[in-house]
């Protein structure tokens, strides 16, 4: 887990908006919005870490909205709702193979929280076209960017 930044007072911060755009301030120690900022684990030292967790939200609201695209066809077609958890219904979430060094897709039969369920392997696999697999593994799994990266050896290296 990253230690959260603390800045000093007059540092240059960044903060990602409610729009997910980036802005920067000079830090005032004294501020109470400022202050929120740090409490709230909304302050970067980099133009670039705070724009990596814009993409973060990004790319989890992208999954969840394909989700929901997936499960209301789902529910429309087969007439089960496939956010019900039940015998009748499959629940498909996306997952870093670490021995494969890539995305896969898995069925799951116990809820929990984190994750983004969809109907089928096929509405996973199809988000995963959609968004791009780096970008799932990245910003969504927290997959290291080096460990995306072709070995060399690979037939695409």
């Amino acid at each position: 887990m990253n230690k959260r930044f603390k800045p000093q007072d007059g540092q240059l911060i960044y903060i990602v908006d409610s729009d997910l755009s980036i802005s920067e301030f000079m830090y005032d120690e004294i501020d109470e919005m400022h202050q929120a900022f740090v409490n709230y684990g909304n302050c970067f030292e980099s133009h670039q870490d705070a724009w990596n967790v814009a993409e973060q939200i990004r790319v989890r609201i992208d999954l969840q909205r394909l989700a929901d695209i997936a499960n209301d066809t789902d529910f429309g077609t087969f007439g089960c709702d496939p956010t019900v958890w039940d015998t009748f219904n499959n629940h498909y979430y996306i997952y870093w193979d670490c021995v494969n060094e890539c995305l896969d897709v898995l069925l799951e039969w116990d809820q929990r929280a984190d994750l983004i369920y969809f109907p089928s392997v096929e509405a996973a696999q199809d988000a995963i076209k959609q968004l791009g697999a780096e970008r799932i593994a990245q910003y969504y799994l927290g997959v290291d960017p080096d460990e995306l990266a072709p070995k060399e050896g690979d037939a695409d290296a």
